[in-house]
Parts: structure tokens; sequence; C-alpha cells
């Protein structure tokens, strides 16, 4: 039994070498076409009566010998440039998962530094507005905006500190039953603020009343960034479109603007990470579209706007054990606009 298993591993030693596998290949192929010609001569022979025939004969075995071994070289070339092109694109697949895998450590890496950095920032904004809080007074306009500061403040603190918990773990589902115009609604006063969305006229309608299960922090960070791109794609005094709507089974977000709308081409890319349209665009604003949109089980797609320019839908769909949820009341529509 011993000298059997080390015979085997001999020659498969012996077969590891390119040059002994071609060996061997050419000694087989060679051994085959020497058979082939003394035993199909020795046919040959004593089948042919006279001269021309034997010469006929010989004739047809070359051609079938042509053929066949035609045949043979052709099904062994295809099946090696077949596996050959497999181990190219298993090694071209290896190569990307490596490079995203590298990306992603120096992003996690830069995001971690940039919440800390965030976050240090924001805790000192938040000690000045808390200063001017006892200096306000009586002016509502001044308290109207020193609340929505402080609102602006917490939204980026909880984001800084996302940012900062991903770079090292997933963040843990955190999701509240809510209405998307009840969420909408109260960013339309801070978003109005925004020098890009302050000349615009904003509006929201809404057409569901259904309580889903949502993530109220990526909810509004995907409503700001949406929002802001439709202010810029659109430029001043143009119109945004908010609509929360339901069909069936799944409740929809929409943000319309006018602007000159998405090119087919780019509708898959621009929500890859760092890729933008604009000059000056760092490409991560609708990733926290997407992650919201993966956030409930939906997805994110570019449509044409009845506005003229682009429309964003997030497709949220609602499972039938949230079809059941309470019901809230509050206003249908709302909106901003610039001066």
């Amino acid at each position: 039994m011993e000298t059997s298993t080390r015979q085997s591993n001999t020659f498969h030693s012996f077969l590891h070498h390119p040059a002994r596998r071609a060996l061997l290949s050419a000694g087989i192929y060679i051994l085959f076409c020497s058979l082939y010609i003394v035993l199909s001569g020795k046919i040959a022979a004593a089948s042919a009566h006279t001269a021309a025939e034997l010469q006929a004969i010989e004739i047809a075995k070359g051609i079938l010998f042509v053929l066949t071994t035609g045949a043979l070289f052709f099904l062994v070339s295809l099946a090696r440039w077949r596996h050959a092109e497999k181990q190219e694109e298993r090694i071209r697949e290896q190569e990307r998962l490596l490079l995203a895998a590298d990306r992603k450590n120096i992003a996690a890496l830069c995001t971690a530094t940039l919440a800390h950095d965030l976050n240090n920032l924001l805790v000192s904004l938040s000690a000045m507005v808390g200063e001017l809080k006892d200096r306000i007074g009586p002016d509502l306009e001044l308290q109207e905006i020193r609340t929505d500061l402080e609102r602006s403040i917490a939204n980026m603190s909880a984001m800084a500190g996302r940012i900062s918990s991903l770079a090292v773990t997933p963040e843990p589902e955190r999701r509240e039953s809510l209405r998307l115009s009840d969420a909408v609604e109260p960013l339309l006063s801070i978003l109005h603020r925004h020098p890009d969305v302050r000349t615009c006229l904003v509006n929201m309608e809404s057409e569901t009343d259904r309580c889903i299960l949502l993530n109220r922090s990526l909810l509004e960070d995907a409503v700001i960034n949406l929002v802001i791109n439709a202010a810029q794609a659109s430029g001043p005094h143009h119109r945004i479109q908010i609509k929360c709507l339901e069909s069936g089974d799944a409740v929809y977000l929409e943000v319309h603007d006018e602007g000159p709308g998405i090119p087919d081409a780019s509708r898959e890319k621009i929500f890859e990470p760092c890729y933008s349209t604009k000059q000056k665009g760092s490409g991560l604003g609708l990733l926290s579209v997407k992650a919201f949109a993966a956030s409930c089980g939906g997805h994110v797609e570019v449509r044409t706007s009845d506005l003229g320019g682009a429309c964003l839908r997030v497709t949220i769909p609602v499972p039938p054990m949230e079809a059941g949820l309470p019901i809230k009341n509050s206003p249908k529509s709302a909106s901003a606009s610039g001066g």
C-alpha cells in the first residue's frame, strides 16, 4: 500500500512540471499516430488489389486522419481557452475585490478621522449656541433660528457618531414607527436656510397615511441630500417637489426638480462612491440615499420628472406585519419658498 502511494506521488510530482506534461502529451500523440499509420497501412495493403486502389485508399486515409486530428485539436484548444478565460475572470475579480477592500480600509480610516474632528467642532459650536440662549431675549425669529441651529447640530452630531461607529462596526438597527411626511416636513425650515435651497420653491405633497418602521436619522440624511442635489441641479428660483406616495405594498419618497435631468448613461453611476456629475462634487451625497433605501429593504432609482428635470424615487416595501401600524393625523402638504 505504501509502495503504491509513493509511486502515485512520484507520478504526480513528475507531471507537475509543464514541460513534462507537454512531453507526455506529445508522446501519446506520436504513439497514436504511429499505431494508426501501421495498422491503416496493413489494412490498405490487404484491401487494395491494384496500385491505383492503394493510392485512393491512402489519400482517403490521409484526409480522414487530418479531419480527425483537426477536430480533436479544436476541442482541446476550445477547452483550454475556455479554462484560461475563466481563470482570467477569476483573477480580475480577485484583483477587484482586493482593490475594493483596500479602498474600504482607507475610507474607514479617513471617515473615522473626519468624524472625530467634526465632532470636536460641533461641541464648540453647541457651546456657543448655548451661550446665545440667554442673550436672545423675546425675539421669536431669533429663537426660531436658534432652535433650527440646535436641531442641525444634533443631526450633525448623530451623523458624526454614525460615521465613527461604522468605521469600526456596523450600526445597530434603530427604527421607529413614523409617517414619511411627519419626518420630512420639519426639515423644510432647515433646508430653506441652505444657500442653494433658499431661493427655490420647495413643496411637499403627501398621499399616504401609512406608518412604517424606519430609521429616522438615515431618512433625514437622505431627504436633505436629495433636496440639496435637486436645488443645485435646478438653480435659483426653480421648483423642487417632494412627494410621499403609496401603492400596494410599498411607500415611495420622490424628489422632483426642474434641472437638466440625468443622462441614461449616468443613472446607475451616480450612486457609486466618489462619482459626481458636478465639477466640485464629492460623489458622497447620494450614498446616504442608497444607505437609507438599503436600511429598509428598498431601492432608489432615477426617473424623468413631470417638472422637466430628474426624479429620484426611493421605494420602501411595507411588510404585512407593518400594515396594521396605527395611522397618525398630520397636515397633507407643506411648502417653503425663498425670496
